[in-house]
């Protein structure tokens, strides 16, 4: 059996006896976390020594014809990108794991954020690993789960960011769906690596436009940043930690390498088009990193603009930029972290009783970024934070605008029946198409 599925199914394993036995302590739970992390970075590095895995789940033949059909998906290998992405993601999950054995929290809801925590490693290795465009997306949409279930809680501010989460990362996968289906149909071929599906008709574009939309979503690109800074502010420490600097970010990272690279091949118009999100997506959150006074925003902001430089680097076509872009985000999120903490923990961020905290050159920029005070009463500073609270720069409050336009005058007309029914054909109309 691979050494990747092995990672995959343990994963998944120890996430369900982890909900099963809420009862553990939070230092025992943190130590088995520890040395899982650590184990499986040392399975993925094994695996990825030797040459490319690839391998398909089959079932036995007296099990339903359902089981066999459902065999044909589940299609996995370690080539290519897969490689790289799967041993960086180990690399993460390991460095959290290590950071999180050092937190002292014991209450029953931040032991569950452990189960989830493993859903999503089983979860990130079979999204890299997926060879199968269609199970790619599913896992998508899975791993929104874990997403929610970490935001959500019994205060106000914790349920309605859970809300608008879903439903960014919800629209954003409908749209996936429907691209999934037309690019599939498009190439005549599901298998991730021999796509390659040109841009050149307006079909084509729209297909790679609404892919795109799950990787814009998941890395923080504007106009579809508006669920990570409020995550900061209000999700805890650990959960952001795991879900925008380590999973959707490298899972965002992945999506869009893939499509810009194997599954469609871009021309130079959305290049443009991505070039110019990534610019914008790195200036602005960098220049309302400098007007924000608060660390955890700032942190949220910058991780903002690492991710517009990250989309331009994939963006280049060109391995180089590949490389820059991965760079960017595992040595961005490592650096990023123990400050991450430090704020969790209430320590100061300007001073540290260990030398050797500062003896990275990133780690001693983003101290300083961190104790640099912004100037007050300057008027590019105070546009730059109008901005982030403007309807215009957030697409959940602007679609919200326009979504209740249309709705509330339906339902007082018709009692929210003709839109259940709408929302119906839409979804049979998407399995019609994925049945074909």
């Amino acid at each position: 059996m691979p050494i990747i599925a092995i990672i995959i199914v343990f994963s998944v394993s120890l996430s369900l006896v982890l909900f099963c036995l809420p009862f553990l302590k939070g230092t025992t739970i943190r130590r088995i976390t520890a040395v899982a992390s650590l184990l499986a970075l040392a399975g993925t590095a094994y695996g990825l020594h030797g040459q490319a895995e690839f391998w398909q789940l089959l079932f036995l033949p007296q099990y339903p014809a359902l089981l066999h059909r459902l065999s044909y998906f589940l299609v996995f290998s370690t080539e290519g990108i897969s490689g790289p992405m799967l041993l960086m993601f180990a690399v993460m999950v390991g460095i959290l794991a290590l950071h999180l054995l050092a937190t002292n929290t014991d209450t029953l809801r931040e032991n569950r954020f452990f189960a989830w925590f493993w859903l999503s490693v089983g979860l990130g290795f079979a999204i890299f690993a997926a060879a199968h465009f269609y199970l790619l997306v599913f896992l998508w949409g899975v791993s929104v789960i874990p997403l929610f279930m970490l935001t959500s809680g019994f205060e106000d501010e914790r349920a309605a960011l859970a809300k608008k989460t879903l439903i960014l990362f919800g629209g954003a996968h409908v749209l996936m769906v429907t691209g999934a289906v037309m690019a599939v149909s498009l190439s005549g071929s599901a298998d991730i690596t021999s796509m390659q599906t040109a841009t050149t008709t307006a079909t084509e574009k729209a297909s790679f436009l609404l892919l795109l939309s799950g990787g814009l979503v998941a890395t923080g690109i504007f106009p579809f940043q508006s669920w990570i800074i409020p995550y900061a502010k209000i999700a805890s420490i650990r959960s952001f930690a795991l879900m925008a600097l380590v999973f959707q970010r490298l899972a965002g990272a992945y999506l869009l390498i893939r499509l810009c690279h194997d599954i469609f091949i871009m021309g130079e118009t959305l290049r443009v088009v991505l070039f110019s999100l990534g610019f914008i997506s790195a200036i602005i959150p960098l220049a309302m990193a400098l007007a924000e006074p608060e660390p955890i925003s700032r942190l949220a902001k910058l991780h903002l603009a690492l991710g517009g430089m990250i989309l331009t680097g994939i963006a280049t076509g060109t391995r180089a930029g590949i490389v820059a872009a991965l760079i960017l985000a595992t040595v961005g999120g490592a650096i990023m972290m123990p400050f991450l903490f430090a704020i969790s923990h209430k320590k100061s961020l300007a001073v540290s009783s260990d030398p050797a905290f500062y003896g990275l050159a990133g780690i001693r920029l983003m101290a300083a970024f961190l104790k640099w005070q912004p100037v007050k009463g300057k008027r590019l500073f105070n546009a730059f934070n109008r901005m982030e609270k403007s309807a215009y720069t957030d697409i959940y409050q602007l679609g919200s605008k326009v979504v209740f336009t249309i709705y509330r005058p339906l339902t007082r007309l018709h009692d929210g029946v003709l839109q259940t029914y709408l929302v119906w054909v839409v979804v049979a109309l998407i399995v019609l198409f994925l049945l074909k």
